[in-house]
């Protein structure tokens, strides 16, 4: 994947996932191919998760040039009984802003500030082809995706002068 790439090409990669497991492997598979990396597995539509993996990065390494904004969740039903008519509605949408667009916004304003001081970052973030396209019955994951494009172009241009690069990948559909 994306942090066994960087890891090959000699960056320290800091893997954060929701999933123990899951950062605890790739952590383990990276090191086995050679690299460098630390797992920090926690849920980061909680800014305070956030930070804590922005200043752990920071404190061991004194910098963050790349940050590749990998995380997102697809098309949600709501699971609590309705509280008003548009309750499912609210809820399915709430759902994907926080877990596709929220921490993408969160995260990168976490790091824009160091990568000022530093005049160098690139920022990576992962979207969809379906928020440039839309989807059948996904107006709300192309929305959140979408809005993940709209940022990162509003964002480029805004710190291109800082020498910080800000752009998307938007795969079609994959298996992950």
């Amino acid at each position: 994947g994306i942090a066994l790439s960087l890891a090959s090409e000699g960056a320290t990669v800091i893997v954060n996932s929701y999933s123990e497991s899951t950062t605890k492997s790739t952590v383990e598979e990276i090191k086995r191919a050679g690299g460098t990396a630390k797992g920090m597995a926690g849920d980061i539509t909680n800014p305070y998760k956030i930070m804590d993996v922005v200043n752990a990065a920071l404190e061991d390494h004194g910098k963050i040039d790349i940050l590749i904004n990998n995380v997102g969740a697809g098309p949600k039903t709501a699971e609590d009984p309705p509280s008003h008519p548009l309750s499912s509605v609210e809820a399915t949408w709430n759902a994907l802003y926080n877990q596709n667009l929220l921490p993408t916004v969160l995260m990168s304003e976490a790091v824009v500030p160091h990568m000022r001081k530093k005049k160098y970052g690139k920022i990576i973030n992962i979207t969809s082809i379906v928020g440039h396209t839309g989807n059948l019955g996904q107006a709300n994951y192309a929305a959140s995706k979408a809005g993940i494009v709209a940022m990162s172009k509003s964002l480029a241009i805004e710190y291109a002068k800082k020498n910080i690069t800000i752009n998307c990948v938007s795969p079609g559909f994959i298996q992950s």
